[in-house]
Protein backbone atom coordinates (compact mmCIF):
# COMPACT_ATOMS: atom_id res chain seq x y z
CA UNK A 1 0.00 0.00 0.00
CA UNK A 2 1.49 3.46 -0.68
CA UNK A 3 1.86 5.83 1.62
CA UNK A 4 -0.52 8.38 0.17
CA UNK A 5 -2.92 5.68 0.60
CA UNK A 6 -2.23 4.83 3.60
CA UNK A 7 -2.76 8.29 5.14
CA UNK A 8 -6.35 9.27 3.29
CA UNK A 9 -9.33 10.71 4.41
CA UNK A 10 -6.96 11.44 7.67
CA UNK A 11 -6.98 7.68 8.82
CA UNK A 12 -4.34 4.89 8.19
CA UNK A 13 -5.28 1.70 5.86
CA UNK A 14 -6.20 -0.63 8.83
CA UNK A 15 -8.07 2.02 10.74
CA UNK A 16 -10.14 2.10 6.89
CA UNK A 17 -10.51 -1.23 6.91
CA UNK A 18 -11.93 -1.66 10.52
CA UNK A 19 -9.20 -3.83 11.98
CA UNK A 20 -7.37 -2.88 15.37
CA UNK A 21 -4.53 -4.49 17.56
CA UNK A 22 -7.16 -6.01 19.58
CA UNK A 23 -8.39 -8.13 16.59
CA UNK A 24 -12.55 -8.00 15.71
CA UNK A 25 -13.54 -4.63 16.40
CA UNK A 26 -13.89 -1.50 14.87
CA UNK A 27 -11.10 0.79 15.69
CA UNK A 28 -11.73 3.68 17.80
CA UNK A 29 -9.25 6.26 16.17
CA UNK A 30 -10.62 9.41 15.05
CA UNK A 31 -11.84 9.74 11.42
CA UNK A 32 -11.98 12.75 9.30
CA UNK A 33 -14.29 11.73 6.37
CA UNK A 34 -14.03 15.22 4.84
CA UNK A 35 -12.85 12.89 1.77
CA UNK A 36 -9.45 15.34 1.35
CA UNK A 37 -5.90 14.45 1.35
CA UNK A 38 -3.60 15.71 4.83
CA UNK A 39 -0.67 17.67 3.06
CA UNK A 40 2.33 19.57 4.15
CA UNK A 41 2.52 20.10 7.47
CA UNK A 42 -0.53 18.14 8.84
CA UNK A 43 0.80 15.06 7.01
CA UNK A 44 3.76 15.55 8.61
CA UNK A 45 2.05 16.09 12.14
CA UNK A 46 0.35 12.91 11.63
CA UNK A 47 3.33 10.77 10.80
CA UNK A 48 4.95 12.43 13.91
CA UNK A 49 1.79 11.03 15.95
CA UNK A 50 2.02 8.20 14.32
CA UNK A 51 5.77 7.45 15.28
CA UNK A 52 4.99 8.57 18.70
CA UNK A 53 2.17 5.98 18.79
CA UNK A 54 4.88 3.01 17.47
CA UNK A 55 7.49 4.24 19.83
CA UNK A 56 4.67 3.62 23.22
CA UNK A 57 3.82 0.49 21.44
CA UNK A 58 7.39 -0.89 21.04
CA UNK A 59 7.89 0.28 24.45
CA UNK A 60 5.15 -1.46 25.88
CA UNK A 61 6.45 -4.59 23.78
CA UNK A 62 9.54 -5.02 25.56
CA UNK A 63 8.26 -3.96 29.08
CA UNK A 64 6.08 -7.17 27.92
CA UNK A 65 8.97 -9.44 27.10
CA UNK A 66 10.92 -7.81 29.89
CA UNK A 67 8.29 -9.16 32.27
CA UNK A 68 8.12 -12.49 31.01
CA UNK A 69 11.97 -13.03 31.57
CA UNK A 70 11.91 -11.99 35.05
CA UNK A 71 9.11 -14.27 35.43
CA UNK A 72 11.14 -17.49 33.51
CA UNK A 73 14.13 -15.94 35.70
CA UNK A 74 11.42 -16.36 39.09
CA UNK A 75 10.50 -19.41 38.41
CA UNK A 76 14.03 -20.96 37.74
CA UNK A 77 15.18 -19.86 40.83
CA UNK A 78 11.73 -21.23 42.45
CA UNK A 79 12.83 -24.68 41.22
CA UNK A 80 16.14 -24.55 42.15
CA UNK A 81 15.42 -23.42 45.59
CA UNK A 82 12.89 -26.23 45.94
CA UNK A 83 15.67 -28.88 44.32
CA UNK A 84 17.71 -28.03 46.83
CA UNK A 85 15.75 -28.40 50.09
CA UNK A 86 14.62 -31.12 48.80
CA UNK A 87 18.60 -32.25 48.41
CA UNK A 88 19.00 -31.43 52.32
CA UNK A 89 15.69 -33.42 53.19
CA UNK A 90 16.75 -35.91 51.18
CA UNK A 91 20.41 -36.29 53.11
CA UNK A 92 18.85 -35.41 56.46
CA UNK A 93 16.79 -38.37 55.58
CA UNK A 94 19.60 -40.86 54.91
CA UNK A 95 21.56 -39.49 58.01
CA UNK A 96 19.34 -40.58 60.24
CA UNK A 97 18.57 -43.68 58.63
CA UNK A 98 22.18 -44.33 59.07
CA UNK A 99 22.47 -43.29 62.71
CA UNK A 100 19.20 -45.19 63.60
CA UNK A 101 20.44 -48.62 61.74
CA UNK A 102 24.26 -48.01 63.51
CA UNK A 103 22.87 -47.40 66.72
CA UNK A 104 20.41 -50.36 66.29
CA UNK A 105 23.25 -53.07 65.32
CA UNK A 106 25.54 -51.45 67.89
CA UNK A 107 22.10 -52.33 70.75
CA UNK A 108 21.76 -55.50 69.22
CA UNK A 109 25.62 -56.78 69.55
CA UNK A 110 25.52 -55.01 73.18
CA UNK A 111 22.98 -57.57 74.38
CA UNK A 112 24.56 -59.95 72.79
CA UNK A 113 27.80 -59.59 74.86
CA UNK A 114 25.69 -58.76 78.21
CA UNK A 115 27.83 -55.24 77.81
CA UNK A 116 26.30 -51.99 75.83
CA UNK A 117 30.05 -50.38 75.37
CA UNK A 118 31.20 -53.36 74.05
CA UNK A 119 27.93 -53.70 71.36
CA UNK A 120 29.45 -49.35 70.64
CA UNK A 121 32.61 -50.60 70.03
CA UNK A 122 32.60 -53.15 68.12
CA UNK A 123 30.07 -51.27 65.76
CA UNK A 124 32.35 -48.59 65.49
CA UNK A 125 35.40 -50.52 65.01
CA UNK A 126 33.51 -52.69 62.19
CA UNK A 127 32.14 -49.26 60.29
CA UNK A 128 35.85 -48.28 59.96
CA UNK A 129 37.06 -51.30 59.00
CA UNK A 130 34.63 -51.30 56.23
CA UNK A 131 35.39 -48.18 55.33
CA UNK A 132 38.94 -48.15 55.06
CA UNK A 133 38.39 -51.37 53.12
CA UNK A 134 36.24 -49.53 50.64
CA UNK A 135 38.58 -46.82 50.30
CA UNK A 136 41.28 -48.82 49.91
CA UNK A 137 39.36 -51.22 47.20
CA UNK A 138 38.16 -47.66 45.44
CA UNK A 139 41.53 -46.31 45.20
CA UNK A 140 43.32 -49.73 43.93
CA UNK A 141 41.30 -50.13 41.80
CA UNK A 142 41.32 -46.43 39.89
CA UNK A 143 45.03 -46.58 40.22
CA UNK A 144 45.43 -49.99 38.08
CA UNK A 145 42.57 -48.57 35.64
CA UNK A 146 44.94 -45.49 35.25
CA UNK A 147 47.83 -47.71 34.96
CA UNK A 148 46.33 -49.81 31.53
CA UNK A 149 45.51 -46.70 30.28
CA UNK A 150 48.50 -44.75 30.19
CA UNK A 151 50.20 -48.44 29.07
CA UNK A 152 47.74 -48.75 26.24
CA UNK A 153 48.47 -45.41 25.13
CA UNK A 154 52.31 -45.63 24.97
CA UNK A 155 51.79 -49.17 23.09
CA UNK A 156 49.80 -47.57 20.51
CA UNK A 157 52.24 -44.57 20.49
CA UNK A 158 55.14 -47.02 19.80
CA UNK A 159 53.52 -49.02 17.36
CA UNK A 160 52.44 -45.62 15.59
CA UNK A 161 56.32 -44.64 15.66
CA UNK A 162 57.08 -48.12 14.47
CA UNK A 163 54.42 -48.06 11.75
CA UNK A 164 56.11 -44.41 10.62
CA UNK A 165 59.52 -46.11 10.55
CA UNK A 166 58.89 -48.84 9.20
CA UNK A 167 57.20 -46.29 5.89
CA UNK A 168 60.17 -44.28 5.78
CA UNK A 169 62.36 -46.93 5.51
CA UNK A 170 60.20 -48.59 2.45
CA UNK A 171 60.36 -45.37 1.24
CA UNK A 172 64.32 -44.68 1.31
CA UNK A 173 64.62 -48.37 -0.35
CA UNK A 174 61.80 -47.35 -3.33
CA UNK A 175 64.15 -44.22 -3.68
CA UNK A 176 67.60 -45.60 -3.51
CA UNK A 177 66.31 -48.23 -6.08
CA UNK A 178 65.06 -45.81 -8.43
CA UNK A 179 68.19 -44.47 -7.97
CA UNK A 180 70.04 -46.81 -9.13
CA UNK A 181 68.06 -47.68 -12.28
Amino acid sequence: MSVENRFANGRRADDAAGITAGGDEPSAAPCDDAGHEETGPAAFQRLIDDAAELREEVGLLWSAKVDAVRLSLRRLILLVVLGLLAAVVGAASLITCTVLLLLGIAGGLGELFDRLWLGNLATGGILIAGTALCVYLIVRGMTRRSREATVQKYEKLREQRLARRAQRHHERQASEQAVRS
